[in-house]
């Protein structure tokens, strides 16, 4: 295990480092975070209200530190920063979570579930860091930051602090959209790619998409539909283990 690439940025990593999609490393890295993330959520739900305040302010502070790090390895690789700005549909989730830590919104804690949930599995089953090492700072980091994503995801709900509610699905559906038109138009003005909204970063999952939908603003529109689809998918799960608590 060499520390040779362990700072070194994608863009700076030769090809043929990666670890690949859905190899024996991938499938070790999900099944140690769905762990993780499940452990989290357990021991949320038998701690008291002092600990489980606690457990929400560690996962918060672990989001503002590590990003701050990762901006600042970024930096150090020189690598233009504003091409990796937190603006990222996951970088929305954790501001959800600070916000739902330290502010005590129920609204924030309704995306947090029925958006961001989905958006740290899909992630995880999909990550953008296959070209790199395993043993790398932006692989550790991604992995960890969308465990505790579903993790925290995991707790409010496992703990009965947010409730099942269509109604509040589509407010979460209604915010996303508003997020998506937001930051479509950053995108096209600025020339970025946030959000995987002009752009598929050679994920496989998008690419798929892109293939039948063609690109511009009908791989846009086709992403959201289908979105919009696996978020429903979720909620219908969530429903039916939400059915079966109560019998």
């Amino acid at each position: 295990m060499s520390m040779d690439l362990f700072w070194t940025h994608q863009e700076k990593i030769q090809e043929g480092m990666g670890f690949g999609q859905f190899s024996i490393v991938h499938f070790i890295w999900l099944i140690s975070m769905f762990l993780l993330a499940y452990y989290i959520s357990e021991k949320y739900k038998k701690s008291d209200d002092k600990h489980k305040d606690r457990i929400r302010k560690a996962i918060s502070i672990f989001f503002i530190v590590t990003e701050l790090i990762k901006l600042y390895v970024i930096y150090l690789n020189g690598v233009d920063v504003t091409d990796y700005l937190p603006l990222e549909i996951c970088s929305f989730a954790a501001y959800a979570i600070i916000i739902d830590t330290f502010l005590e919104k129920s609204f924030c804690r309704e995306m947090i579930l029925y958006l961001f949930l989905p958006a740290g599995f899909v992630a995880l089953l999909f990550p953008t860091v296959t070209v790199l090492p395993s043993f790398n700072f932006f692989t550790i980091h991604q992995f960890l930051f969308h465990c505790f994503m579903i993790a925290y995801a995991l707790a409010r709900y496992r703990s009965g602090e947010v409730r099942i509610s269509y109604k509040g699905f589509w407010k979460a559906a209604f915010s996303l959209l508003v997020l998506v038109i937001c930051m479509y138009f950053v995108d096209v003005y600025f020339q970025k790619e946030f959000m995987f909204l002009t752009t598929t970063y050679g994920n496989a999952a998008l690419m798929a998409i892109e293939s039948f939908s063609g690109k511009g603003i009908t791989y846009t529109i086709a992403l959201f539909c289908i979105a919009i689809l696996v978020l429903h998918i979720f909620f219908a799960l969530l429903y039916c283990i939400d059915r079966r608590k109560l019998r």
